[in-house]
Formats: C-alpha cells, sequence, structure tokens
C-alpha cells in the first residue's frame, strides 16, 4: 500500500485500511495523552473532523487539536487518492470537507452523517477501470477491453 506517497490513485482496499489505521492511530495516540494530561484513558474509535476541546490553545488542547488537524489532513489525502480513483478531481474531497466542518460547527451529528455518506460511497463505489486523467489502474488493468475480455474468459470458462 502506498499510503500517503504522491497523489494518485488508490484502491477500495487500501482505502478502507488507511482509514481504519488513521483511526486506530489517532484513537491510540489520544487515549494515551489523555492518560499522561489527565489520568484515565477513553475507549474510543476515533473517526476525526471532531474534536472534544474547550479551549484549543491551553497545553492539552492544543496537543490534542494540532492531533486532530494532523489525522485530517492524512485522511483528505486518503480521500482525494480514492476520488482520483473514480476520476473526480481533488476539490471535491475539499467540498466534502467544507459541508463537514462547517455543518459539523452548527449540528454535529449533520457533520457526522455527511462523513460517513462519504467515506461508505468512497468504499461501494468502484473506480475507473484502466488509467485515468490521475494514473495506472491500482487494480492493474490496461484498459476496459481487457477487462470486459478478462470478464468474458470467466463467464466461458476459459480461464
Amino acid at each position: 500500500m502506498t499510503f500517503l506517497s504522491k497523489l494518485g490513485r488508490t484502491s477500495r482496499l487500501d482505502f478502507v485500511i488507511g482509514v481504519v489505521f488513521l483511526g486506530l492511530i489517532a484513537s491510540s495516540a489520544k487515549a494515551g495523552l489523555s492518560y499522561a494530561f489527565f489520568g484515565y484513558a477513553p475507549l474510543s474509535f476515533d473517526i476525526g473532523l471532531m474534536l472534544p476541546v474547550r479551549d484549543p490553545f491551553a497545553y492539552p488542547g492544543f496537543v490534542f487539536l494540532a492531533l486532530g488537524v494532523a489525522h485530517d489532513l492524512c485522511l483528505l489525502v486518503l480521500i482525494i487518492r480514492r476520488l482520483h480513483a473514480m476520476n473526480r478531481p481533488a476539490y471535491w474531497g475539499l467540498a466534502v470537507f467544507a459541508a463537514i466542518f462547517g455543518l459539523g460547527y452548527v449540528w454535529p451529528m449533520g457533520g457526522l452523517i455527511i462523513y460517513v455518506g462519504a467515506i461508505l460511497a468512497l468504499i461501494f463505489k468502484s473506480g475507473t477501470i484502466g488509467p485515468n486523467d490521475f494514473g495506472a489502474d491500482p487494480k492493474g488493468w490496461t484498459s476496459l477491453e481487457e477487462y470486459e475480455a478478462q470478464k468474458e474468459r470467466l463467464k466461458s470458462g476459459n480461464v
């Protein structure tokens, strides 16, 4: 998996692994910091985009804010790479993030709904087959014709 290499395309499996990996790393870091600063560690899975910090510039709050921003930037890179697999430009990911943060500020549940919906759409929507404007197919197909020919061979049993 090319987790945070240059922007290109990523498969659905790599996207899911990346999102889960980021969630586990962020959750572990927040639990460790909570234990270090406050003497307890919350048991939660961090999906990002939510910072329950009252004063973000107090020392522990600033650390949590920095951790949340780093998590969100890594998540944005993953979202952009997945959008590139579907031959969509990066500004679609920026628009989703703007909607999440904008609506999440006014109505946090709305931001969460948009976030979960966007992640599920990126997981279940397949990418373009063969190369597109953003690079080669992560599954290795060189063209749609090659994919269709392989599908026909599998149907007929001539593998």
